[in-house]
């Protein structure tokens, strides 16, 4: 199976030790968001562990030049902001 033309270029990976590091970091501090999310007493934890999953992404998505990625963990970095906001910075600035 697969596509005859491709079979000769190997897929974009990240192979590079830094790239690999920054994804899994991604990828725990996205899981842990949403393990903390799904705890009604500490949304704004995992917002903050949204917000740093979404600053690894955007370097490793920079770094393979995978834009549609790139472009959508911009729009996961302004919801998680927004969910800092809401649960944590709001009532801590607003009362």
């Amino acid at each position: 199976g697969g596509c005859p033309a491709c079979a000769d270029r190997p897929l974009k990976t990240a192979t590079r030790p830094d790239v690999l590091a920054v994804s899994i970091l991604g990828s725990v501090f996205g899981v842990l968001g949403a393990l903390l999310l799904a705890m009604p007493a500490l949304p704004a934890w995992g917002f903050g562990a949204f917000l740093v999953s979404n600053l690894a992404w955007l370097v490793a998505s920079a770094r393979q030049r995978l834009w549609p990625l790139h472009l959508q963990q911009w729009v996961f970095l302004a919801c998680s902001l927004l969910g800092l906001w809401n649960w944590w910075l709001g009532p801590l600035v607003l009362g």
